[in-house]
């Protein structure tokens, strides 16, 4: 059986563990935690187990970790995995010193500086522009993979903010008439792209808003839906998508499409939508079947027969410009 030294019994006798609340000082403040203490079976003596109190020590520095904002040892290891660094190499690069970050690593309260420091880095900016202006002490092999690693995550960065903004304005509002009943879904409006693409030659921008009105509208006119939760709006060349320029790009950018400049004539130039995606099973049956009734009615029309027929639609006609159009057109549309 384990046994521990107990200064008052001067000698190794069992012991039992029990919770006890602590409170320990940390930089003057202090912390009191749950935590488990070992206690002499003969005398009740507190006494030292290694494990137990270092575990002690560690729930101590979270707590104070805590209230004050101080990185994690977790956050600086996830920090040195996404540059590639070794612990010795982020020191270098932070100019902190080549065991520093081992300690901080391992549980060391880093000072209100370093904690700064570190924090800052976690942003690629940040340590480009530290490369940039202040060097480091890097061998010339780790500085070249650490900027080629900061090239990748500021381009996957800079996308994902576009991502974020752009998804923002394409469905920041509530499910209602002007959406068919349904939040904006991305993953169907990616399977739509993709069917459109797949099964239409030289499909144009126009075309495509076409071809997503009349699928949204006559879906809803059957099932009380749209397929998409897209919002269509009154513009000069007749109902298109709200904000279809960010939507186009939007679907670049999630690389479901490519643009090809295409020329009929001397005078005449248009992108061709493409697509290399594949449908991943985001439509239900009955959305299928009504891309391919709306394909089936509509793909062999140019882009200008179907802008000219949808100028037709009461939900054209009965709107003014930049009006958004309510999905009730939908009992009137042409199907």
């Amino acid at each position: 059986m384990e046994t521990l030294y107990c200064s008052r019994c001067n000698l190794f006798t069992e012991f039992r563990v029990q919770q006890t609340y602590e409170t320990h000082q940390v930089r003057g403040e202090e912390i009191t935690i749950l935590t488990d203490v070992a206690y002499c079976a003969c005398c009740n003596e507190k006494v030292f187990h290694e494990e137990l109190d270092n575990r002690t020590l560690l729930k101590v520095y979270d707590e104070y970790r805590k209230r004050k904002g101080l990185i994690t040892p977790e956050r600086i290891r996830a920090i040195r995995t996404k540059y590639g660094l070794s612990q010795r190499a982020l020191g270098r690069l932070l100019k902190l010193g080549e065991i520093t970050i081992n300690r901080y690593e391992n549980g060391a309260l880093p000072s209100d500086a370093h904690n700064e420091l570190l924090i800052l880095i976690e942003d690629p900016a940040n340590v480009q522009i530290l490369l940039d202006q202040a060097g480091s002490s890097l061998t010339e092999r780790e500085e070249a993979n650490l900027r080629k690693r900061l090239d990748n995550l500021l381009a996957t960065s800079t996308q994902e903010l576009f991502m974020e903004s752009t998804e923002k304005i394409l469905a920041d509002y509530e499910p209602s008439v002007f959406s068919g009943f349904r939040k904006f879904d991305a993953d169907k409006i990616l399977d739509m792209v993709t069917f459109f693409a797949n099964n239409v030659n030289n499909l144009s921008k126009t075309k495509l808003m076409k071809l997503f009105f009349y699928s949204d509208f006559c879906h809803f006119k059957n099932y009380g839906v749209s397929i998409s939760g897209l919002r269509y709006a009154h513009l000069p060349f007749g109902p298109a998508i709200d904000n279809y320029d960010i939507l186009i790009t939007w679907l670049k950018v999630q690389d479901a499409i490519e643009l090809t400049p295409t020329r009929i004539n001397a005078e005449y130039e248009w992108e061709s939508i493409t697509t290399t995606r594949q449908m991943e099973g985001a439509l239900s049956k009955e959305e299928i079947d009504t891309l391919t009734e709306i394909l089936n009615k509509y793909g062999r029309l140019t882009a200008n027969e179907l802008s000219d027929h949808s100028h037709s639609e009461k939900a054209y006609t009965e709107t003014e410009v930049g009006q958004l159009i309510s999905y009730e057109y939908a009992l009137d549309i042409s199907s």
